[in-house]
């Protein structure tokens, strides 16, 4: 089963409580500088710097990489890793919530064996508020990826796109808008997942923001949507209820999810002709600042950006790095939105509260 490894509820919480923790000192002094009993951020950034033969060869050296991760794919990559250098990849995989908690709990006590990081924006940035992570500055390349892939602290490899899909049996006259979801004659049609409140945010922001929608009129859509809605819990069930026809459209889907299980699995489902805007939420890695494998961590920071990528197509992921087209991609000029990461932390909780009360009371759905 493929788990779903993205922020919900519990997550939003624990980033609040993790700036909130945060507000009585200096965040970039949170943990200090000897954390871990490894090497300093500026060891990193001369391992980052450093030639691609040399660099290789400090991490044979060091001879292994240990990686924390929520990322279901972590497995695969650290194999292909293995083989392209003979290094050692231990990995430790949790979600996305654990992972962060596992984070900031060994770092806080100095006692953080992880050389990298590598899950989703949100807990990325939670970490790097707490100074866990240290900054990665190759402009070669990091150069060729998106614009806005890199952060302070992280870097995203990523990208989740969030679809409106349906079942093509179940709906012969699809949706063209998001304001199609609230058509009367979607009702019980639609599912919804509970924690997706970061979609909710990206939505309601860009209707706002973009569309100069005033603040009553996108609550008025969303109270609308969730009057049309079933609630599931997880992405993967998500995907097989869509699959199977127990409903008809999941305006939160994973592009990635929907593809694997129409061009794989021969299963009715798709996300095309595109609903506008496609909403963007990164995921990633980042160097822990007291790496005790500096150079290995380096080196697999480096791979995940470049060769690394390679691995995304055939996940039908969206990939950071533009020189690299996944399969079925999200056409040239399709409006894009970028979720955005400050509200994403600092008004995780508000964002969560406000989901989990307009699904209140929703049925839900593959049940009775």
């Amino acid at each position: 089963m493929r788990p779903s490894v993205r922020p919900g509820r519990t997550t939003a919480l624990a980033l609040t409580a993790v700036l909130l923790a945060g507000c009585g000192g200096t965040p970039t002094a949170a943990f200090g500088g000897g954390a871990g009993g490894g090497k300093d951020s500026a060891a990193l950034a001369k391992y980052a710097a450093m030639p691609d033969g040399q660099l290789v060869s400090a991490a044979k050296k060091e001879g292994s990489v240990v990686i924390y991760a929520s990322n279901s794919s972590i497995q695969e990559n650290a194999a292909a890793f293995e083989k392209q250098y003979g290094i050692k990849v231990k990995t430790y995989r949790a979600d996305s919530e654990e992972v962060l908690q596992r984070v900031l709990q060994e770092a806080g006590a100095g006692k953080l064996p992880a050389d990298l990081v590598d899950t989703n924006g949100g807990e990325l940035l939670a970490m790097a508020v707490k100074s866990v992570l240290a900054d990665y500055d190759n402009k070669k390349v990091t150069g060729q990826l998106r614009p806005g892939s890199v952060h302070p602290g992280w870097v995203a490899t990523r990208y989740d796109a969030f679809t409106v899909a349906w079942n093509t049996g179940k709906i012969k006259s699809p949706p063209t808008s998001y304001q199609d979801l609230t058509d009367p004659r979607f009702k019980g049609q639609i599912e919804l997942e509970p924690d997706d409140w970061d979609w909710y945010l990206g939505l309601h922001t860009y209707f706002t923001s973009q569309l100069h929608w005033t603040t009553q009129q996108a609550d008025s859509f969303f109270t609308r949507l969730a009057a049309n809605a079933k609630v599931v819990k997880g992405h993967t069930v998500q995907a097989q209820l869509l699959d199977s026809g127990q409903v008809g459209i999941a305006p939160d889907s994973y592009k990635h999810l929907i593809d694997e299980d129409h061009f794989d699995k021969g299963a009715p489902v798709v996300w095309q002709p595109v609903v506008q805007p496609v909403l963007y939420r990164p995921n990633g890695i980042g160097l822990t600042r007291t790496a005790p494998h500096p150079a290995a961590a380096a080196l697999y920071m480096k791979w995940s950006l470049t060769d690394g990528q390679q691995l995304f197509p055939k996940q039908y992921r969206v990939p950071a790095n533009l020189s690299v087209t996944t399969k079925n991609p999200i056409a040239a000029g399709t409006k894009i939105y970028d979720i955005p990461l400050d509200q994403m932390t600092n008004d995780s909780a508000k964002w969560s509260e406000a989901w989990q009360k307009l699904l209140q009371g929703a049925p839900t759905a593959g049940k009775g």
